[in-house]
């Protein structure tokens, strides 16, 4: 998936057309290398309801 800097509304909400599919966007970005607890550092996580860790 490519990074939607620059690109049109339309293309946007083409292929990210719901809260769900944004949240997964979003956690691949930030856990590009992987998972990383912002509080303890642990790498190990699991994700819960609402891509919640």
């Amino acid at each position: 998936m490519e990074v939607f800097e620059g690109q049109n509304i339309l293309s946007f909400v083409k292929e990210l057309p719901n809260d769900d599919a944004c949240k997964a966007y979003l956690a691949k970005i930030k856990w590009h290398d992987g998972f990383k607890c912002m509080k303890c550092g642990h790498t190990k996580g699991c994700e819960k309801s609402g891509h919640k860790y």
